[in-house]
């Protein structure tokens, strides 16, 4: 009781479902929080991980528009499994599971911060999911979903 729910992004496309959140409701400054997506591959259907780009694939990738303010780290993916392309004979690092890419986040404790961030009514970040997904016999065109994730300045309530 007395928690704000966390805002949270679902959608789905021809391969995937997805849900983004951030881990707080609400920030000021000096917080470090973390988006979160949650990515769940269909059936037989597989994305390219870290690692796949060496051989020519296209790897999932978490992009976050810069925010006045607010350093972001670099994407935490999660481990992934190998991939046996028979044709090819290759073996690839995918997803072919629900997986969970994370991004971390601080905003600045710098002097000005806060009287910057008392003008804003709410802070939203942006971004895009891109990704390619494949299945056993053919990889479909390269796939970028656009989205924003508001959040409430605490300081400001």
């Amino acid at each position: 009781t007395g928690l704000s729910p966390i805002a949270a992004l679902q959608g789905e496309t021809a391969h995937l479902k997805l849900t983004a959140y951030p881990s707080n409701p609400g920030i000021t400054v000096g917080t470090r929080f973390s988006f979160a997506v949650e990515i769940e591959p269909n059936p037989n259907i597989h994305v390219y991980a870290p690692g796949a780009d060496e051989l020519g694939y296209r790897v999932i990738g978490l992009n976050l528009n810069p925010v006045e303010h607010v350093r972001f780290e670099p994407v935490i993916f999660p481990e992934s499994e190998i991939y046996h392309f028979v044709p090819l004979d290759e073996r690839v690092p995918v997803y072919q599971r629900p997986f969970t890419l994370l991004q971390e986040a601080v905003v600045s404790g710098e002097p000005g911060v806060e009287d910057a961030f008392r003008e804003l009514d709410a802070l939203t970040v942006s971004g895009t999911l891109d990704y390619q997904a494949c299945d056993d016999s053919e990889c479909y065109m390269p796939q970028q979903l656009t989205f924003e994730l508001p959040l409430i300045y605490l300081d400001n309530i």
